[in-house]
């Protein structure tokens, strides 16, 4: 509990003063064992990916599968949308892999 506090509370700092959270490195947040519960193999603990694994355990199945649909939805619009660098490289940074992301739908 004491790393999904750090890491809500350094996201929500962030989004108050507005930073970017997509290339944030949050330093090593733990999150393995949440990752093996989760069936998630591919994941960057430094990254914002951490946030989303520690929201699919504390939110209500509800709120978490509105907040899945609607974090696909942006990637859908944004896919095509970077010239200068490619989407992939942009979920690379945020260390999300989209099939590994899937895995958390339900």
């Amino acid at each position: 509990m004491e790393s999904a506090l750090k890491i809500f509370n350094l996201v929500r700092n962030q989004c108050a003063h507005d930073e970017r959270l997509y290339n944030s490195d949050y330093k090593n947040i733990r999150v393995s064992n949440i990752a093996n519960y989760l069936e998630i193999t591919n994941y960057n603990n430094r990254r914002i990916v951490v946030a989303i694994l520690y929201l699919k355990i504390l939110l209500n199945k509800d709120y978490y599968k509105k907040f899945h649909s609607e974090l696909n939805a942006i990637f859908k619009q944004y896919k095509n949308g970077f010239k200068t660098v490619s989407f992939e490289d942009i979920l690379n940074i945020m260390g999300i892999d989209l099939l590994e992301l899937d895995k958390l739908k339900n």
